[in-house]
């Protein structure tokens, strides 16, 4: 005889073929009467209901370090060129580029440090998962200016030039949205194609 599973108010059962259905419901005899124990299931969700906290705003800033230190490097004609690019950008940076490759291995570290302990932690909200998951989106991006560096050095000057200023301008202004959203305590997701791929990859919750 075959069964199959069928679900109701009143619990899990096992129907057959003949339509007998064996309960598997938790309930209690009482004389004739049976009382039906009813269960409440709770579930938890990391997901952000109204305005995310102080602590998580700062927490979600933190990741976005990630593709401003690495765009540094597309940055020095424009550091060369304009003074106040090194006092805003370059300057305040300066120690934690230092270290961050200063250290062997330290970048790729932090990298899936970020990506196995915040963006695949469902433990943390979604908030800051999103963030962190759209900061090494962000990082990823640089893999491909970094194909054609051997490239760029036979170019002409301004091509080159050109090239580095456009991708340093993106991460800086891609970059620079979202910390502002973020401290206002918004979700960045306007970012063209990076956002729309985050929102698939981190889900609804």
């Amino acid at each position: 005889m075959s069964y199959a599973f069928v679900s109701g108010f009143g619990g899990l059962g096992l129907r057959s073929k003949a339509g007998v259905v064996k309960g598997l419901r938790d309930s209690r005899r009482d004389g004739n009467a049976v009382h039906v124990v009813k269960r409440s299931v709770k579930v938890s969700m990391s997901y952000n209901d109204g305005k995310p906290e102080g602590k998580d705003r700062f927490f979600s800033i933190l990741p976005y370090f990630l593709p401003l230190l690495d765009s540094l490097q597309y940055g020095s004609y424009l550091f060369q060129k304009f003074p106040v690019f090194k006092e805003l950008v370059l300057y305040p940076l300066a120690p934690f580029y230092s270290i961050y490759r200063g250290i062997p291995f330290l970048d790729l570290a932090i990298f899936f440090g970020v990506f196995f302990l915040v963006v695949r932690n469902t433990n943390i909200n979604r908030f800051i998962r999103y963030n962190a998951q759209q900061a090494i989106m962000l990082d990823l991006i640089l893999i491909i200016p970094a194909l054609f560096g051997g490239a760029a050095a036979q170019m002409p000057r301004f091509i080159a030039e050109t090239g580095a200023n456009t991708v340093f301008y993106s991460i800086l202004a891609a970059v620079g949205y979202a910390v502002i959203e973020n401290i206002r305590g918004e979700l960045p997701n306007k970012i063209p194609l990076v956002s729309e791929s985050v929102d698939s990859q981190i889900g609804p919750f």
